[in-house]
């Protein structure tokens, strides 16, 4: 993102871009979101995902990410993504006893657990 100097009269003012933190689950959503249709990665189990619409960000409780629509290892999924920085966050948040996270399609996460966290729902 593009920040300066509200004050642009002073001769020393500064514009510089602002690189997302990877420690803000904020910003990796928006990276999320940012992702062109097409983008193709790779879950940690080994299934492609393809992604087709990235969404939009959820402003009420629940998961991050509503509507998107990915294809996993050729099957077209339309549902909702949780984000996290650290994959093991899913626990700490205690989704896992949030029926408001039951029909996630995709985990999204920064940095991976040392064993997968979610055993249905690919992790990329």
């Amino acid at each position: 993102m593009l920040y300066n100097n509200p004050d642009l009269s002073q001769p020393n003012h500064l514009f510089y871009i602002k690189e997302p933190n990877p420690n803000r689950e904020s910003d990796l959503t928006q990276q999320w979101l940012s992702l062109k249709p097409g983008t193709s990665l790779m879950a940690r189990c080994g299934k492609t995902v393809l992604v087709m619409n990235t969404g939009q960000l959820n402003m009420t409780d629940g998961p991050d990410i509503t509507q998107e629509t990915i294809i996993i290892d050729g099957e077209i999924k339309t549902g909702k993504i949780e984000c996290h920085t650290k994959e093991g966050n899913w626990n700490k948040h205690r989704h896992h006893h949030d029926p408001a996270y039951d029909d996630i399609i995709l985990h999204v996460v920064n940095q991976f657990a040392a064993k997968p966290v979610l055993d249905q729902v690919p992790t990329v």
